[in-house]
């Protein structure tokens, strides 16, 4: 019986970037990224970008899926380093809370639209239905985000609610830029003024808007759908929709009639 060859376990966790050509591998990646889907780019292409071998390539990689992971992951935590360097410095250099908004949002637009990041993150998008691991490194940029910015307009928020409205606030930018990653579709568009001045406003009004919701709300999609008119509180009922009054009358109408009209021959 011929023995079975052991497989070979990739060194990128332990390589990481510091190794010359898996940084060579990641740099064409990203850019390849930025130009096309990544299904239409095959690890042979991958690897004569990186100018090194396919077998430097699985000698990093068991599949091409753990490499555009590995993209995502490693994009990200870049981006990440950029939000603490930069945001804190931000916050010093302005002087009101609309200013530091209106910074914020810029900032975060600009450093997701570009054509790497926004390559990444499409990449993330559509490989999280059968990679769910693939969003992670969103998720960790987003909180990263969250906490940085609560830190930094706690100050001049005077409400008990300042994370949870400042949260609120930033989902509704992650929504938008991410929408115009996946589809630059709409007035709100990458390389336009309106984008940020829309978003910056957003986040004031959210941040501003002192509603609470009542105590013990709570959003139920299973409940029957309600209409509430004139402060009265209607509940749609399928069952009564089932047997509305014209139903009733067809169920009451009597059968004589109907039977007559079967039985009429045509001569």
């Amino acid at each position: 019986m011929s023995k079975r060859r052991k497989s070979v376990r990739p060194k990128v966790a332990s390589r990481g970037l510091n190794d010359s050509r898996t940084h060579a591998l990641y740099r064409a990646g990203l850019h390849f990224l930025a130009e096309s889907d990544c299904d239409a780019v095959s690890i042979a292409r991958i690897a004569k970008a990186a100018e090194c071998s396919v077998g430097a390539f699985y000698e990093r990689f068991p599949d091409k899926n753990a490499y555009l992971i590995f993209l995502i992951r490693n994009a990200l935590r870049t981006r990440i380093s950029n939000l603490e360097n930069n945001l804190p410095e931000i916050a010093r250099k302005k002087s009101s809370r609309k200013l530091i908004i209106d910074e914020i949002t810029e900032f975060l637009v600009e450093e997701l639209s570009g054509e790497k990041t926004a390559g990444v993150i499409r990449l993330a998008l559509k490989l999280a239905p059968t990679h769910p691991e693939a969003l992670t490194p969103i998720t960790e940029y987003r909180a990263a985000a969250n906490e940085i910015i609560y830190e930094i307009l706690k100050p001049y928020i005077k409400d008990r609610d300042a994370r949870n409205r400042i949260e609120e606030a930033l989902q509704i930018v992650f929504a938008v830029i991410f929408d115009a990653i996946q589809q630059n579709y709409g007035p709100l568009q990458f390389n336009n003024a309106r984008m940020n001045a829309v978003l910056s406003r957003q986040v004031e009004a959210r941040i501003s808007d002192k509603s609470k919701l009542p105590k013990g709300t709570v959003f139920n999609s299973t409940k029957s759908a309600h209409n509430k008119t004139q402060d009265k509180e209607l509940a749609i009922d399928p069952e009564r929709i089932a047997h509305s009054p014209r139903d009733k009358r067809r169920e009451s109408a009597p059968e004589a009639k109907s039977s007559k009209r079967r039985n009429v021959k045509l001569i």
